[in-house]
C-alpha cells in the first residue's frame, strides 16, 4: 500500500536478491512452522514473493499513476543514456 510512498526499487528488476534470498528464506521458515509440506512451500513461498515484488517497485505498483508511469519509463531512459556517455 505504501510502496508509492517509499519504494524499494523504480522497477522490480532493481529489487536486491540478497534481500530477496532472505526474503524468500523466512517465508519458506513460517511455512514449515506451521507444518505444510516441501512441495506446497515452495509454491507459497514463490506466490507471496511475486506480491512482495508486485509491490516493491515504484513503476509496478497499483498507486502510481499512468502519469507517473510515463514519467520513471522516460527517466529510466535517459538514465541508461547518461550512464553510457564517456566520462572525462
Amino acid at each position: 500500500m505504501f510502496a508509492a510512498a517509499r519504494p524499494e526499487a523504480l522497477a522490480i528488476a532493481d529489487v536486491d536478491t540478497k534481500a530477496l534470498d532472505r526474503e524468500r528464506n523466512v517465508l519458506a521458515d513460517q511455512a514449515r512452522a506451521s507444518g505444510k509440506p516441501e512441495e506446497i512451500i515452495a509454491k507459497m513461498v514463490e506466490g507471496r514473493l511475486r506480491k512482495i515484488l508486485r509491490r516493491s517497485g515504484l513503476a509496478g505498483t497499483d498507486f502510481t499513476s499512468s502519469t507517473a508511469k510515463i514519467a520513471l519509463r522516460k527517466l529510466s531512459k535517459k538514465l541508461l543514456r547518461l550512464s553510457a556517455l564517456p566520462s572525462n
